[in-house]
């Protein structure tokens, strides 16, 4: 099956389970990688450069083949370990076996994107055939699709097995570090995003009690430095706002990064997005907006909190876009973790506009018609995308003012709230995060029905 199928891809190999399949794509990896290495390091010609590729996974569930080239699969063992031995699982339910290959692909791998020194010291004539061609990513499941079928005219029913190109997946992890000053490595499973760096301060408070008591391994910051190799004290270079990157990391590690990673993405809808998508690619077990909102209801209060179950967008032009739910168990599980604190469960409004407030009356007739009982500006946003890309998400905010009831949030305001309010929130999200985790793991419950595997 599997000769006809990859006929013309090189250094095919059969293998019967997961572990020798996953051995197999790390050794063929790393062999791809120090070949590209040598050969830039020789100057050698960009044709020789060409003959570099991703590694090809390939899976036969009853003669329906799923393929996708693979990056980093020393970054993503752990991820292409749980996902193979989950479709081991779901075979029976189209055959009594199931097969894994491994072999060459035919997509070069970006000489950039593993040594940018390498790369930049090519000649321009060598560099033209490496430089990454956005257009080709975005156009790849099809390609995939096309090359897979035009293989082996008998077996048409091919399907991608990856949400991402391994081009995407090494461009997103080169813009991470660059985003949040933190290798991709070390990027835990459960993700807090939060819009300001007084987060920090609480984070690390925490992050101390819980490295001592031994429930987590370390505390990572920007630059990957590490809070236990400098003897617990905070490094200069965490709150150095000259140094620090535009949207910074900070860690909490366990093994097979089942951590919590905070991330400060500063406001609005659009840096949500923007390391949303590069984050959606390390394929996240959830993702948390710990934010603040407007109470939109007449029984709120400033400090309540709003748990979001649908979102909606309205972006610069008042456009509305379709709202999106979030992950309804995780809901279930706040609301028992911040019991005796005033909670809200609803339908949450994201503006883009950052001063939305000085054409009011359009977003409040959107508010009334949608229900909504919260307004904010990156939770509906941060919702989207990880839905698009099959990662569970939620939004956890916290009300700060109540702009539909003449209680705008002005400086001293804010300054009260933040004084008040940050520890609070933080803590009792970490709380209801660790909960979750240990309650649910959502990507073994079963398969997305957003994954490539049923597109």
């Amino acid at each position: 099956m599997f000769s006809q199928f990859l006929k013309g891809y090189e250094d095919l190999r059969i293998c019967e389970n997961v572990t020798e399949t996953i051995d197999t794509l790390k050794h063929i990896y790393h062999v791809q990688i120090e070949n590209l290495r040598t050969i830039g390091q020789k100057n050698m010609s960009a044709y020789a450069l060409m003959a570099v590729t991703y590694p090809l996974l390939s899976i036969n569930i009853n003669n329906k083949f799923y393929a996708s080239p693979v990056a980093r699969p020393d970054l993503f063992e752990h991820y292409y370990m749980e996902e193979c031995h989950r479709l081991t699982k779901i075979a029976p339910l189209y055959s009594t076996e199931s097969r894994f290959a491994v072999s060459k692909s035919k997509h070069a791998i970006p000489l950039a994107l593993v040594d940018e020194d390498l790369a930049y010291a090519l000649t321009q004539e060598q560099m033209a055939f490496r430089k990454i061609n956005i257009l080709a990513i975005e156009a790849v499941e099809e390609e995939e699709r096309r090359n897979c079928s035009n293989n082996i005219e008998d077996y048409v029913d091919t399907r991608p097995l990856m949400w991402f190109h391994p081009t995407r997946v090494d461009y997103s992890i080169n813009r991470l570090k660059h985003y949040t000053g933190m290798s991709a490595e070390y990027l835990q499973d459960y993700i807090i995003f939060v819009n300001y760096q007084k987060y920090l301060r609480y984070f690390i408070e925490y992050a101390k009690q819980e490295i001592s008591n031994g429930n987590f391994v370390d505390l990572i910051g920007p630059s990957d430095t590490s809070l236990i190799q400098n003897k617990m004290q905070v490094p200069a270079n965490w709150n150095d706002s000259i140094a620090l990157p535009q949207m910074p990391a900070y860690s909490l590690v366990l093994p097979n990064r089942q951590g919590i990673t905070l991330v400060n993405i500063g406001v609005g809808a659009s840096n949500a997005k923007t390391i949303a998508d590069h984050l959606s690619v390390l394929r996240p077990k959830f993702a948390m907006m710990l934010g603040h909102c407007g109470g939109l209801l007449s029984d709120h209060a400033i400090g309540d909190y709003i748990l979001g179950d649908q979102h909606l967008m309205i972006d610069f032009d008042n456009a509305h876009h379709v709202s999106v739910s979030c992950a309804s168990y995780f809901n279930e599980i706040a609301r028992c973790v911040v019991t005796g604190k005033k909670t809200h469960i609803g339908p949450v409004v994201s503006v883009c506009d950052r001063n939305w407030e000085l054409h009011a009356s359009k977003v409040h007739q959107s508010v009334r018609d949608f229900k909504a009982i919260g307004i904010d500006m990156e939770s509906a946003m941060i919702v989207k995308v990880f839905e698009q890309f099959g990662v569970p998400s939620a939004s956890f905010l916290c009300i700060s003012d109540r702009p539909f009831h003449r209680e705008i949030r002005l400086q001293k305001m804010a300054q009260n709230f933040y004084a008040s309010k940050l520890e609070a929130h933080l803590i009792d999200a970490l709380n209801m995060l660790r909960q979750f985790a240990m309650k649910t793991d959502l990507r073994t419950e079963g398969i997305h029905e957003n994954s490539p595997l049923f597109r």
